[in-house]
Formats: C-alpha cells, sequence, structure tokens
C-alpha cells in the first residue's frame, strides 16, 4: 500500500510540472490509472498468495462451479476464520481431507454430533448429492464472507508466469519507459525556459 501511495504522489507531482511545462497531461492520467491498476493487481496477488488479510481474514480463487449461483467459477471469495459458530446454510471452506493442499467451499447441510465427536455434512449449491466424506474441526478454514466476481481469475492468472509477464512486467517496463520519457521532457522544458529567462536579461541589460 505504502508503495502505491508513493507511486500516486510521483505522478500527481509529473502532473503538475506536466501542467506547468505543458507536456501530455492526458497520456499521464492514463499512465497514472494503469499503474493503480497494476499495484492493485499485484497487491491482491501477493495477498491472496500468502492467504492472509488482517489476521482474520483470507482470500481463495473459486476454480469449480460447484457453488453456482451463489458462487461462480473465477470468483475471489473472502473467508472468516475467526467465525466459529458453524451452523447449517453457511458457506464453509475447508482442506480436502483427501488432499489438504486444496480447500474445498460448500454450505453446511448438517452438523452431527456422536457421542463426543463433531463434524459436518456439506454439499455445493450446484451439485446433487451430499459430499462423501466428513468435515471435522480440524480441517476448518472459515466462515465464506463476500465475493468478486472473475478477479480470481485475474489473480490465478497473474500467477503464473506469462500472466506475471503480460499483465505485470510488461505494462510496468512501458511505464518506466514513458515516465523517462516525459521526465526527459520536463528537464528539456525546464533547461529552455531558463535559457528564454536569460536571452530576456541579456536584452533587457543590453538596452538600458
Amino acid at each position: 500500500i505504502s508503495f502505491l501511495l508513493k507511486g500516486i504522489k510521483y505522478h500527481v507531482t509529473t502532473m503538475v510540472c506536466c501542467r506547468r511545462f505543458g507536456v501530455g497531461k492526458v497520456n499521464l492520467v492514463f499512465k497514472m490509472l494503469i499503474t493503480i491498476i497494476i499495484f492493485g493487481i499485484s497487491s491482491l496477488s501477493f495477498v491472496s498468495n500468502s492467504k492472509v488479510l488482517l489476521n482474520r481474514y483470507k482470500l481463495y480463487s473459486v476454480i469449480s462451479d460447484s457453488m453456482r449461483p451463489t458462487i461462480s467459477k473465477g470468483s475471489l471469495i473472502v473467508v472468516d476464520t475467526s467465525d466459529k459458530n458453524i451452523t447449517p446454510e453457511k458457506v464453509l471452506t475447508f482442506k480436502y481431507p483427501v488432499n489438504f493442499s486444496r480447500t474445498i467451499t460448500h454450505r453446511v447441510v448438517e452438523h452431527v454430533t456422536e457421542s463426543d465427536y463433531d463434524y459436518w455434512v456439506t454439499k455445493g449449491d450446484n451439485n446433487n448429492t451430499n459430499d462423501p466424506f466428513k468435515v471435522t474441526q480440524d480441517l476448518i478454514i472459515g466462515t465464506y464472507v463476500f465475493k468478486v466476481p472473475i478477479l480470481g481469475l485475474v489473480i490465478k492468472f497473474v500467477h503464473e508466469p506469462f500472466g506475471l509477464i503480460l499483465i505485470v512486467i510488461i505494462p510496468a517496463i512501458i511505464i518506466v519507459y514513458k515516465e523517462i520519457e516525459v521526465t526527459s521532457k520536463i528537464i528539456k522544458a525546464k533547461i529552455n525556459q531558463t535559457l528564454r529567462r536569460r536571452l530576456i536579461r541579456s536584452k533587457i541589460r543590453n538596452t538600458v
């Protein structure tokens, strides 16, 4: 976030200089917007990759349509890890019992207590049957809070080498090149302005 704020501050300062010296204001506004988008996507990609936000929430990209229409494939979802009140109808995110490296987000349909053993029965809204496994307390990550459609696809794409190059690295290189170009024009404009002032002063002295 601090990098993003510094970037915005830099662009605003440069915009003021451009306005003063008449250098490409429209292009600068466009580059500022692109910079904000790139930093925003990169930040979300980092947060989603580390899956930690405010020590309470986690972000996940949805890769299937098992929860349609509630959650569509490609959405980015926010999960509250502090919610301990797991009741039927809540949407739960948990580790896949067969493979702990994967996560599943399905709706709770039943809470079962057998002696001192608790587990939850889950089901995808778009599935015809309940999940064929029991979700125990140690598998639970948290409950679903809200979604951002499509953003999960973007984050997933950025995590891939080609996506990182296409969405982050190439635009960043273009912006740096353009910044150098704009800065060069501003410096030249300052030099020309200084030379004109000196020339005017010289003519005034010669006249006097």
